[in-house]
């Protein structure tokens, strides 16, 4: 969903891609919005799992997993670095259960064209 109008955008590449929506930037979809994926870890040491990859989102955004809060969270313009789009740093290390584990992504999404991009998530044990 990459938009050439927000240039300031990190662009789309072959294994990642902005997620949303274009609308009327005002007023727009107001809301809160949850872009969910799932890993399972049955039968793995959750004591050792950790999950890293890169973020940005255009607005406010924090990540969850299984419901409860991670500590990672990023503001309103953290995908504009001071010269070129940014994408941010994630890692998180506890709060896995063993079985079927949700990641979520919440956007807070104010205005139009705003999303989401995930990239280089990797999972080690």
């Amino acid at each position: 969903m990459y938009d050439d109008s927000v240039q300031m955008w990190v662009k789309d590449d072959a294994h990642s891609a902005w997620i949303g929506w274009q609308d009327a930037p005002y007023p727009g979809n107001y809301g809160v919005y949850t872009f969910r994926t799932t890993i399972d870890l049955t039968g793995a040491d959750v004591s050792n799992v950790k999950i890293t990859g890169l973020w940005a989102a255009d607005q406010y955004a924090h990540i969850d997993l299984n419901g409860k809060a991670t500590g990672q969270s990023v503001g309103d313009w953290n995908w504009e670095g001071s010269k070129f789009p940014n994408l941010n740093p994630f890692s998180i290390s506890d709060g896995f259960i063993s079985g079927m584990n949700t990641l979520d992504f919440v956007v807070t999404m104010p205005d139009g064209y705003d999303g989401l991009i995930v990239r280089d998530i990797a999972v080690s044990m």
